[in-house]
């Protein structure tokens, strides 16, 4: 507190407030989340603004809630900000924490409660990826409300025509591998009801297949030229633009994810070896080399570009708050703002078009289906094979002729 407000009298008066004895928690969050001394100073004098209407209405620390705090918003003269709000939250957070106010949970109600058990089965018994265990309880939790609402949970009232009418609707408000998920999400839910007793025959036998071809698709990729004007749209000379160059080159030097890159710590990088540390699909671990241009990338990034914080992702979010990359889902975004920003119209506009590209190029170059899979860590050999669709040249060699010839 020392550090923001410097008049002595005026921080003893703040101390002997009625919030005084918990602000030096608050600003020690907000120093950790990277707000800037301006921006401190400006919440402090909003919490000490707080202090003394809760004051005025001769109410104590313990009475602090979100309604007293949305009334307080409403009668203060001055215009609320829309960080205002999010930054009173926080400090009734740190009075929920220390214990002077009590933290309210919402009672949950029979969906919820049958959804928590799913996703501890999944995690427990299955060992799945948290973001699978969000995927399949969502489509759980979908299905649920779909059948029952917001009432009492009927097992056996389910019925093999609730399934079907359920995955007719809501396919056809989303594609076929957001289908695809959804099948697979309810076969897994109906199976966990059987193991717990809840249904005693086989509903997951209900839910209809999504149909699906294998390699139907070609890998969308960027030519070579493109992937390079991806790469020199980003202004190195900014903290954002550092981040940014360093996690598409990952992608497209390494044929990352983009959930590996979000989940890329700190100690994954062994520098003296030159090694970087993958956790892959599944929790499996892969070592790769480090190319010259990436690790230079890497360097400029935790030299000049990544904030100071006590997080150990790699990877941070450029304003305050900090924060790591909690999904795929902020990657995908920054590589399609990329792809914008370079002027590139291409039909994908996620991160993994540059892991296709990748491959792609490689099997230009000359590169072998295996050495593919290998640099892409495929587990399975069909995986690498939609790459053969690419090689136009080779497909040229081993094509029949078209029986008659051609005039």
């Amino acid at each position: 507190m020392e550090r923001f407000i410097q008049r002595a009298k005026r921080l003893s008066r703040i101390r002997a407030g009625v919030l005084g004895p918990y602000l030096d928690s608050f600003v020690n969050e907000l120093c950790e989340q990277g707000y800037s001394v301006d921006v401190i100073g400006a919440k402090i004098r909003l919490a000490v603004s707080f202090g003394d209407w809760l004051e005025s209405k001769h109410l104590a620390a313990a009475d602090v809630s979100s309604s007293q705090i949305e009334k307080y918003l409403r009668q203060r003269e001055q215009r609320p900000r829309y960080v205002d709000r999010p930054t009173l939250v926080r400090l009734f957070h740190i009075l929920q924490l220390a214990g002077i106010v009590a933290i309210q949970t919402d009672p949950m109600g029979p969906v919820d409660v049958l959804i928590n058990e799913y996703a501890c089965y999944l995690e427990k018994e299955r060992a799945l990826a948290q973001r699978s265990i969000g995927m399949y309880s969502s489509w759980a939790r979908l299905f649920l409300l779909d059948v029952f609402g917001d009432g009492e949970i009927d097992c056996d009232s389910l019925l093999p025509l609730n399934v079907i009418d359920f995955v007719k609707r809501q396919s056809k408000r989303v594609g076929q591998r957001s289908c695809k998920h959804m099948t697979t999400s309810l076969r897994s839910f109906f199976q966990f009801l059987r193991y717990r007793g809840d249904i005693n025959f086989d509903l997951a036998s209900a839910v209809p297949a999504v149909a699906s071809w294998t390699m139907a698709t070609i890998p969308k990729s960027l030519p070579l030229d493109q992937v390079e004007l991806l790469l020199s749209s980003c202004r190195r000379d900014t903290a954002v633009g550092r981040r940014d160059y360093a996690i598409i080159l990952l992608m497209a030097r390494l044929g990352l994810r983009a959930g590996e890159v979000a989940n890329l710590g700190l100690d994954d990088l062994d520098w003296q070896i030159g090694c970087i540390t993958i956790r892959g699909k599944g929790g499996q671990l892969a070592q790769l080399p480090i190319p010259i241009d990436v690790g230079e990338a890497l360097a400029d990034y935790l030299r000049n570009g990544r904030p100071k914080a006590t997080i150990r992702k790699f990877f941070l979010s450029a304003q305050a708050p900090i924060h790591a990359f909690t999904d795929n889902r902020r990657i995908s975004m920054l590589v399609g703002e990329a792809l914008k920003r370079a002027g590139i119209d291409s039909q994908r506009k996620g991160a993994h078009q540059l892991r296709h590209s990748l491959a792609t190029g490689m099997l230009q170059r000359g590169a072998s289906l295996s050495e593919i899979g290998e640099v892409l860590r495929h587990r399975s050999v069909q995986s690498t094979a939609i790459y053969a669709k690419v090689d136009l040249n080779s497909l040229r060699e081993v094509a029949m002729p078209w029986p008659g010839g051609t005039k």
